[in-house]
């Protein structure tokens, strides 16, 4: 059960992580003013959201939101 559970959650996060990269890239983009730079936020971002998934709450935000403040806060 735990393996299917972990396998689920990596879906869960792929999925979640394809709908909202264009909406993370954007912003992020915007905020720095160039895309070389944004890349690399954005990287990052996803690579901490990864390692915090177990404590993201679509029911407090979505997560494309919860992303970029992960990408704001680094």
């Amino acid at each position: 059960a735990k393996v299917r559970r972990h396998i689920s959650r990596e879906a869960d996060f792929e999925r979640l992580y394809l709908e909202s990269y264009p909406v993370v890239y954007n912003y992020v983009r915007y905020r720095m003013g160039g895309d070389a730079e944004a890349e690399d936020v954005v990287a990052e971002a996803y690579l901490k959201a990864a390692r915090a998934f177990d404590r993201f709450d679509p029911a407090r935000a979505k997560f494309s939101t919860w992303v970029v403040r992960i990408a704001v806060n680094a």
